[in-house]
């Protein structure tokens, strides 16, 4: 890739509609930008094992940043090595928050590089795991002995207001950022998309002004930050469009394709 550009692009929300399907005119932008010489990588919460399965539809890719920025994995489709885990999720820190979430009742998973461990697999789990391809198992949260990229906590919307107070108790020993309303990320503080993309674009020779981010919540936004060019999906909250440069069409609607439109319009990228 020698265009001087990168792409990074959220999964969830953003590349896939809202029943977690490609859409045809978003693979084929995707596609036609890479053969412009535009560099383009994923930028998920997901772990690597669900980002395959999304590739079998999206079709080729030069990287994926997963966990919210804690692993970036090169060539996925070609053979890429998945990297060691630098840096994962402090353990005494965890069993904090494993204690909180059992005493107010929020149910809690810890993800390693290939596995997401929960206390029950019970039907939200499994309906959880199943959207996105995630080997899950029943584990005691407290005596995990491998390293952890990230934890989640979900919550039922009547208990927002109980992640929201999670989150606070945790923002100084965790970066705590909501994926959705009832989505609760947690890592090792420093990680995030932002960081990894602007890592990710300095290894490839992209200049800042080179990087587009495209994206939907709140994780988006540290990329969003160190993007020349911040687009929002027409489906992202107020609160998160107001920090792009411009906002697309939906996800459902093919907004990532459009975007990426208007961004070879802007760059001159021949598509």
């Amino acid at each position: 890739m020698k265009s001087g550009y990168i792409v990074a692009i959220d999964v969830d929300g953003t590349t896939l509609t809202s029943d977690y399907q490609v859409l045809t005119e978003v693979r084929d932008a995707i596609a036609r930008v890479r053969k412009a010489g535009v560099a383009v990588t994923l930028a998920t919460a997901r772990a690597p094992a669900s980002v395959v399965h999304i590739l079998d539809d999206l079709g080729e890719v030069d990287a994926a940043i997963c966990f919210g920025g804690a692993v970036t994995w090169r060539g996925p489709r070609r053979g890429g090595v998945l990297p060691e885990l630098t840096e994962p999720v402090d353990p005494h820190t965890v069993r904090e928050v494993v204690r909180r979430c059992r005493e107010v009742g929020l149910p809690l998973a810890a993800y390693s590089l290939e596995t997401a461990h929960v206390d029950k697999l019970d039907a939200m789990w499994r309906r959880e795991f199943g959207h996105t391809g995630m080997p899950a198992v029943e584990s005691d949260l407290n005596d995990l002995k491998e390293p952890l990229a990230k934890l989640l906590v979900i919550s039922r919307p009547e208990d927002v207001a109980k992640l929201a107070a999670l989150k606070a108790e945790f923002d100084d020993s965790l970066d705590c950022y909501f994926s959705h309303d009832t989505y609760l990320e947690m890592a090792q503080p420093g990680v995030s998309k932002g960081r990894a993309v602007q890592a990710l674009a300095r290894s490839m020779g992209v200049p800042p002004d080179g990087i587009v981010a495209i994206g939907d919540s709140g994780n988006d936004l540290p990329m969003f930050r160190i993007a020349g060019v911040s687009v929002a999906m027409g489906n992202a909250p107020t609160w998160v469009s107001r920090e792009a440069d411009w906002q697309t069409a939906s996800n459902d609607e093919g907004g990532v394709a459009l975007a990426l439109l208007r961004c070879a319009g802007m760059f001159g990228w021949e598509l």
